[in-house]
C-alpha cells in the first residue's frame, strides 16, 4: 500500500477526484459566487472542459483544483446529454495520460482510495474483484468480457495498462453521476453563471450543432433496420461512448447498404472522443478504401451476441445484421413502402 505522503499536491490537480483534493478546495472555503468572480479559474474552467490539449499548470494547484470543480459545475447546468458525455470523457482521457506515467503503487492507491475499487498485488500481479471489474469495465470489448479473463477466487488479473483503463472508465462515470448530483440539487444558482453555461455548451457541440440534410432524410428509414442497428444508432445520436467494436459495427453495416463515407461519419460526431479526421480514416479503411483495399462486412449475429451488443429482439433465423435489413427491405418494397431515396437497392 502506497503511504498517503507520497500524493503530492501535484497528484491533487492531476487527479481532483481524490478525497485529498475535495478537502483542499473545501479548505478554501469560497463560495460559487466567489469562484465565479476569479477570471483565471472561470477561463481554465472552459478551456479544460473543452480541450483535450489543455495544458494543466501544476504550480497553481488552487487556480486549478477550482477551476475543475467549476467546470464541473457547469458541465452539470447545461443538462445536457451529449455535452456532458464529452466532457467527461475529455476529462478521463486526461487523467488516463497522467496514470500511465505513474508507478504501480500510486495507480493501485488511486483506484482504492477515489473509487473504492478493490485491488491488490500479489507477486507482482495485479488483481481486482470481479464484482469492480464488472462495474467498470469498458462494454462492448470482446477482450474485456469475464470469460476471457483469469479468474481466481474472485480476482481478474490485469496488466497496469488494463487498470489504467478500468480507473479511466471509473472516473468518466463518477463525472457523470456528479453532474446528475449537481443538476438536481442546484436549482438557484448566481445569474452570472448563465452565460457561462451558455457558452460551454455551445463549445462542447460544436461539432454536433449541424445536422446534415442526409441525416435528416435518414430518420424515417430506420424500420429496416436490425434492432442492434437502430440501437448503435441512437446511442450514437444520444452521444454515448460506443465500444470499438460498436462503432466497427455501425460503419461497416452503414457502408454495406450504400452510405457514403461522408454520411457514416456524420453518424458519429455526437461522441464525446468524436475526431473527424480520425474518424474518416477508420471509415475509409472498414469501406476498403485505404490499406488492404478490404471492404469489411459487419459482424454476425453470434459474435454480436457475445460482445453483448445483441438486444436480442429480432425474428427467428436471422444471423446476420444485413439478412435482416434485405428481408425487411425487400418486404417493405414489394408493399411500396420503400423507395430508391431509402436504400432499398443497396444490398
Amino acid at each position: 500500500m502506497i503511504s498517503t505522503h507520497i500524493i503530492t499536491i501535484e497528484d491533487l490537480v492531476k487527479y481532483p477526484f481524490l478525497p485529498e483534493a475535495t478537502e483542499r478546495i473545501r479548505r478554501l472555503n469560497l463560495s460559487l459566487r466567489e469562484v465565479l468572480s476569479l477570471r483565471d479559474v472561470v477561463e481554465r474552467a472552459i478551456k479544460r472542459a473543452t480541450s483535450r490539449n489543455y495544458t494543466i499548470d501544476l504550480t497553481d494547484p488552487d487556480t486549478e483544483l477550482l477551476s475543475f470543480y467549476l467546470s464541473l459545475v457547469l458541465a452539470a447546468l447545461t443538462r445536457d446529454n451529449v455535452a456532458i458525455r464529452r466532457f467527461a470523457d475529455i476529462e478521463s482521457k486526461r487523467v488516463s495520460k497522467f496514470l500511465q506515467q505513474e508507478p504501480l503503487d500510486k495507480v493501485v492507491y488511486i483506484a482504492k482510495k477515489a473509487f473504492n475499487i478493490d485491488v491488490k498485488v500479489v507477486n507482482g500481479l495485479i488483481q481486482v474483484h470481479f464484482v469492480h471489474y464488472l462495474k467498470y469495465m469498458p462494454q462492448g470489448d470482446l477482450e474485456w468480457k469475464l470469460v476471457n479473463r483469469v479468474l481466481h477466487r474472485g480476482f481478474v488479473y490485469l496488466s497496469l495498462r488494463e487498470l489504467t483503463r478500468l480507473i479511466e472508465e471509473a472516473y468518466e462515470k463518477w463525472i457523470l453521476s456528479k453532474c446528475s448530483e449537481i443538476a438536481n440539487s442546484m436549482i438557484v444558482f448566481p445569474e452570472e453563471i448563465t452565460s457561462l453555461v451558455d457558452e460551454l455548451r455551445s463549445k462542447l457541440r460544436t461539432v454536433s450543432s449541424e445536422v446534415s440534410v442526409r441525416r435528416r432524410r435518414l430518420e424515417g428509414v430506420v424500420d429496416p433496420y436490425p434492432p442492434c442497428i437502430r440501437k448503435l444508432i441512437e446511442e450514437a445520436k444520444a452521444g454515448e461512448n460506443l465500444s470499438h467494436i460498436a462503432r466497427f459495427t455501425l460503419a461497416s453495416f452503414l457502408i454495406h447498404i450504400g452510405f457514403s463515407v461522408d454520411e457514416v461519419v456524420k453518424y458519429f460526431e455526437n461522441l464525446p472522443d468524436y475526431d473527424e479526421k480520425k474518424t474518416r480514416y477508420q471509415v475509409e479503411h472498414i469501406a476498403g478504401l485505404r490499406g488492404s483495399r478490404k471492404k469489411y462486412l459487419p459482424p454476425s449475429c453470434d459474435y454480436l451476441r457475445s460482445v453483448g451488443l445483441c438486444p436480442g429482439e429480432c425474428i427467428k433465423g436471422i444471423h446476420h445484421p444485413l439478412q435482416y435489413y434485405r428481408l425487411a427491405t425487400r418486404s417493405r418494397a414489394s408493399e411500396g413502402g420503400v423507395g430508391s431515396e431509402q436504400r432499398a437497392e443497396a444490398t
